[in-house]
């Protein structure tokens, strides 16, 4: 075998040991693998999901089936456990994104140095990383979003891949909703940047323009026709835009593209010279220093897109991702010398246009910081790109300190991956052994009917593996306030996917009490005061169970009504 492939592997498998770090540490890592187990079970067990009755906190889930089907397909196929099938399949598969993104780079960039940097930084970067190293079915489509993309670059040269690369579209609209409206936006502008950069009109157009409409209308035809995503997603992404104007919008936007393009064919970066190492160098030294002062404004401000605050000590946890990652600048000044280069720019720019706007309009829909997984990997081929070509242009002495450099980054990103509480608005997405026996104990104790307030980790789970309804984000006040008479009121009618209800049990965990209630996704999720835990050992509440790291509570209505009486 090539000493290449050997090399590939490797890093294949760096990826894979990477995403399943956690579940050597957790039994389940995901803040929803409750409720996938919930779907995953339904399917296995039945045959199908009955997505229009599922009473789950994510109401969207069940309506894109793709990562259950290959869930429930592994479990069966293998003879393994479900919970097993959910905790391993979906981070391997999501591992194949770095063999994909090397495929991409050689079909772009034809140099297989740039190409094995591309999947190794791919491989590292907290980015992408963390978010594939959890089960859920944006890590699944990940792979079939850069499918997607290489099947099309090698159907240019091999007309035999155009099925595949529609089958491969299907696979990913069916899987997740966010993924296809990235991949929507990636190839729009990817190809209307290659168009403008070359002075004449590509043939590529003519696969180009008929798949374009294919993927953004099949995507409105499945989410319109078989999901609830217009109502529950769509709806809420701008403040007074109806889901259905989206459609209108969307063709309406593809027509400015092209009237865009036409209008900008040619006429720019043309005198663009090769650039010289030091000039290089500068673009790297600036973007770092920009890179650093934004992470002090993040400090000194929020999160973009949220209200968390993050500790200083934190952020630098990201660090050494944001130095390896500021090397994009460099490749920004050489993928148009190669002839889909500017495909490229043009995924970066949508990426960071979409980022922008969330930023901008605070959208709960597009959360700026989603965006990271899908800006990773055209960072990477951009940091790659000018790495190589940097240290081609080198003296000997700085050709060393350029490796030891970038070695160090890549060695500290793999230490970086996955960040404290306190680097992450104080979220904790791992589910312990304890925290899963607790579940297991409500299922076999609890009347089924039951509803259980706790963060939305645990409520999933509970939800997942006990069937009993929880409080996911809605129960600040009973776990936060300080007494029985602050909490009572949410005691008695607290929101749950349900509608409101009364509560019957409360769950508290020690990752509650020490890094953070999970609650809103775009607010610090802050640790249980002293006084909030304590109030639960006091009358109305009944200690029901405890193992150590997890204790449930019962409300005991009958008191409560007496008090009231």
């Amino acid at each position: 075998m090539d000493k290449r492939y050997f090399l590939l592997l490797g890093i294949f498998f760096l990826a894979i040991a990477i995403r399943i770090y956690p579940l050597h540490v957790y039994a389940l890592w995901g803040s929803d693998n409750g409720e996938y187990y919930y779907i995953a079970e339904e399917l296995y067990e039945t045959g199908r999901i009955d997505a229009s009755s599922y009473p789950g906190w994510g109401r969207t889930y069940p309506y894109f089936p793709g990562m259950f089907i290959a869930v429930t397909w592994v479990a069966k196929a293998l003879g393994i456990p479900l919970i097993d099938a959910l905790r391993y399949t979906v981070p391997i598969l999501a591992s194949f994104s770095i063999l994909i993104l090397y495929f991409i780079s050689m079909e772009i960039f034809h140099d297989e140095k740039v190409s094995l940097l591309s999947s190794l930084i791919l491989a590292v970067t907290v980015a992408h990383a963390f978010v594939t190293s959890h089960s859920m079915p944006g890590s699944l489509a990940d792979p079939l979003l850069l499918g997607c993309i290489l099947l099309l670059l090698r159907s240019y040269r091999d007309k035999r891949c155009i099925p595949f690369l529609y089958l491969t579209t299907i696979a990913l609209i069916i899987t997740h909703h966010m993924s296809s409206y990235f991949l929507i936006i990636s190839l729009l502008l990817g190809i209307a940047a290659r168009e403008i950069i070359h002075p004449r009109w590509s043939e590529k157009l003519r696969i180009d323009l008929p798949y374009s409409i294919f993927l953004i209308s099949t995507t409105f035809i499945f989410w319109f026709l078989f999901t609830n995503f217009p109502e529950h997603v769509l709806s809420t992404a701008i403040e007074g835009v109806p889901s259905y104007a989206y459609i209108f919008l969307t063709y309406f936007a593809l027509i400015l593209l092209a009237m865009f393009v036409y209008a900008l064919k040619g006429r720019i970066f043309k005198k663009l010279s090769y650039p010289t190492s030091k000039e290089l160098l500068n673009r790297y030294v600036i973007v770092s220093l920009i890179a650093i002062t934004a992470l002090f404004i993040v400090y000194l401000t929020s999160v973009p897109g949220t209200n968390m605050n993050i500790d200083f000590g934190g952020l630098l946890w990201f660090l050494p991702a944001l130095l390896l990652l500021a090397f994009f600048i460099t490749g920004t000044r050489l993928v148009h010398f190669y002839d889909n280069g500017s495909f490229v720019y043009g995924w970066a720019i949508a990426l960071a246009l979409s980022f922008l706007f969330g930023t901008v309009t605070q959208s709960h829909a597009l959360i700026p910081y989603r965006h990271a997984q899908y800006l990773a990997p055209p960072i990477a081929f951009l940091c790659s790109v000018g790495i190589v070509k940097l240290y081609q242009l080198l003296g000997r002495k700085k050709k060393k300190a350029l490796v030891f450099g970038v070695g160090a980054l890549i060695a500290l990103s793999v230490v970086t991956t996955y960040p404290p509480a306190e680097a992450v608005g104080g979220f904790n997405e791992g589910i312990t052994h304890k925290d899963l026996e607790a579940a297991l104990w409500m299922r076999d104790n609890a009347p089924q009917g039951s509803v259980v307030a706790t963060d939305h980790r645990l409520s999933s789970t509970i939800f997942g593996f006990a069937k009993l309804m929880c409080t996911w984000d809605s129960a600040y006040d009973i776990l936060h306030a300080e007494s029985y008479d602050d909490a009572l009121p949410q005691l008695k009618s607290c929101d749950t996917p349900a509608g409101k209800k009364e509560i019957d049990y409360v769950v508290v965990d020690k990752t509650m009490l020490e890094e953070g209630v999970a609650l809103l996704q775009w607010n610090n999720a802050e640790p249980m005061s002293e006084r909030a835990f304590e109030k639960f050992f006091e009358e109305p509440f009944e200690r029901v169970y405890e193992n150590g790291e997890v204790w449930i509570f019962k409300v005991d209505w009958e008191r409560i009504d007496g008090w009231m009486q």
